[in-house]
């Protein structure tokens, strides 16, 4: 990981929301990304998108975060492919710990938590 140029974890999600913890407006999540690119540089705003099953595009997410943005863009594209990577993993591993290597059961029980993460289940 220390090859990594994108920000370092761990990350969540949630809900833009201004200086106060409220949530923001649609117009004041608008302004808010003007002034980044006004304030910042336009290659620091990038966009993940996506193809439903409609063949339309849709956005999947929207990064503006400075000079780590394309970095974190590019994993942010690439959670589907590890979350099926991460899937497998759990699917052709052994369900009982007392069957696994310690460092496996440490491994599986990582992949476990960003799986669930994932779903948002934590």
């Amino acid at each position: 990981m220390e090859n990594a140029k994108f920000t370092k974890g761990p990350w969540k999600s949630g809900v833009l929301v201004d200086d106060d913890g409220v949530k923001m407006s649609p117009q004041a999540i608008g302004e808010y990304v003007i002034e980044l690119i006004k304030h910042g540089r336009s290659d620091w705003f990038s966009l993940v998108v996506g193809e439903k099953s409609d063949g339309k595009r849709y956005d999947i997410c929207h990064v503006g975060n400075g000079g780590d943005s394309l970095h974190n863009a590019h994993l942010i594209a690439a959670s589907p492919e590890l979350y099926k990577a991460l899937q497998l993993l759990i699917d052709y591993s052994p369900q009982n710990p007392y069957e696994m290597e310690e460092e496996e059961e440490k491994l599986w029980l990582m992949a476990d938590k960003a799986l669930k993460k994932a779903r948002g289940e934590q």
